[in-house]
Parts: C-alpha cells; structure tokens; sequence
C-alpha cells in the first residue's frame, strides 16, 4: 500500500483552480442560455467572487476537491435568482 501525502495548496493555486473551474461552469452556462434563447449570452463575474468561491469552496483536508460543487451551485443558483 502507497500513500501519498499532498501539501497544502497556497492561496494562489487555489484562486487559480477556482478560477479554471469558474469559467468552464461559465462557458457551459452561456452555452445553455444560448441555446435556450436562440441568441448569444455572455456572463460576467467580479474579482471578489474568486475569493468568496475560495473560501466556501476550499477544505483544509480536502484541498480544492469540494471547490466544483461550490462553483457549479453558487453560479446555478445565480442565474436562476437573474431570471426570476
């Protein structure tokens, strides 16, 4: 049996991961709204969403593993709550 022991990820690396994880939710949202709506959509995000999404989305044991389901949520429930 190998184990394998992961350092923990600075706040770079993390705000790098949310930052991948971000746009390709973001890139697949636009694709949806696109089609949904038969015309192009483009969505727009503030600099201190990276850090809010780090901090719900990054564990200490965990690293960044829960950071996709934060991300996917937070962006899901965002556009639901815009189009209601």
């Amino acid at each position: 049996t190998h184990v394998i022991i992961y350092r923990k990820l600075n706040r770079d690396a993390q705000l790098s991961i949310c930052q991948q994880m971000l746009d390709e939710e973001l890139r697949f949202q636009e694709s949806v709204l696109s089609k949904q709506f038969a015309h192009p959509h483009k969505i727009e995000v503030g600099e201190g969403v990276f850090r809010r999404l780090v901090s719900e989305g990054y564990h200490r044991e965990l690293g960044a593993r829960p950071m996709r389901n934060v991300v996917g949520l937070r962006v899901r429930k965002s556009i639901s709550d815009a189009r209601l």
